[in-house]
């Protein structure tokens, strides 16, 4: 399960118990246990990468209330390649950043635009499912041009499957 899974369901639990002072220490804690839970992952490049983008949310979410994806997926990725800048060659670490990039930045407008065609809202459950599918697309076409240089090849019958299981993977996820 994706660690952004795992500590947004912990920020949910934390926050939904925490009362009064004790609130100020949710996200210290999420910190703690996002670390935590990065070692549990192995310490891959792309865990490192979204262990610290997460990070750095809650430290933003900590200090000044206000956190944008892009500025914690830099630190993230400034993070890890000060650590390691081999991982600038990393397959697993080049398409986690290339895909949370091209996620943050295409779905939501493809989205509207398919909301528009449908005639029908982003926050309605036909734009969620629509909203799926963009992330599921948005995130494919993300990683072929790093597939192809990483690897050599792009395959042609993946796609499908990959389109499908992201779709259904992000419609479990909305509902």
């Amino acid at each position: 399960m994706h660690m952004v899974i795992i500590t947004g369901i912990f920020e949910k639990f934390f926050r939904l118990f925490a009362k009064g002072k004790l609130r100020k220490f949710v996200y210290p804690i999420l910190m703690i246990l996002t670390g935590f839970y990065m070692f549990l992952g192995g310490l891959g490049m792309s865990v490192l990468r979204s262990g610290f983008m997460l990070i750095a949310h809650y430290f933003s979410k900590t200090f000044f209330s206000d956190s944008k994806s892009l500025d914690n997926l830099g630190i993230a990725v400034i993070t890890v390649l000060l650590i390691d800048p081999t991982a600038a060659c990393d397959a697993g670490f080049l398409m986690s950043t290339v895909t949370c990039a091209s996620i943050r930045i295409f779905a939501d407008p493809l989205n509207g635009f398919f909301c528009k065609l449908l005639k029908t809202e982003t926050k309605s459950a036909l734009g969620n499912i629509t909203g799926a599918f963009c992330v599921s697309c948005v995130a494919f076409l993300a990683v072929l041009p790093v597939s192809a240089v990483v690897f050599g090849e792009v395959s042609l019958i993946s796609p499908v499957p990959n389109l499908l299981a992201g779709f259904f993977a992000q419609f479990s996820i909305i509902f």
